[in-house]
């Protein structure tokens, strides 16, 4: 059963990155946050030992933690790829937004100097 939870938290991971490409968190995007609290919650009470975030070192259990920061990441690298194409402004909007979803991620000096760069 853990394995189908497991393929399941991927799903929804895949699904909040394709869905928080915007600069501000869009009604689609607050809801696919949701669903996947509403999941991993699920998940957790059906499988206690399950983690929620396989890619980190930790094993992490906050259904709200781990959505946004799936969302932030995906800020993140659109951000990356808006500030590459010269859209600045929309670049340092979601890099706000991700910060805003996931207070610890850093984002380091490469991605700044990009946008310095072309600004």
């Amino acid at each position: 059963m853990a394995a189908v939870y497991q393929q399941r938290l991927g799903d929804i991971s895949e699904n909040l990155r394709s869905t928080s490409r915007s600069s501000e968190c869009s009604s689609v995007e607050k809801t696919n946050i949701k669903q996947a609290i509403s999941i991993f919650k699920k998940a957790l009470e059906l499988e206690p030992e399950i983690d929620l975030d396989p890619d980190t070192e930790t094993r992490e259990t906050d259904p709200q933690l781990v959505a946004n920061k799936l969302a932030a990441s995906t800020k993140l690298k659109e951000g990356k790829k808006l500030a590459k194409e010269g859209k600045i402004e929309e670049a340092i909007n979601l890099y706000n937004e991700a910060q805003k979803l996931d207070s610890d991620l850093e984002i380091d000096v490469e991605n700044w100097g990009r946008v310095m760069l072309v600004w």
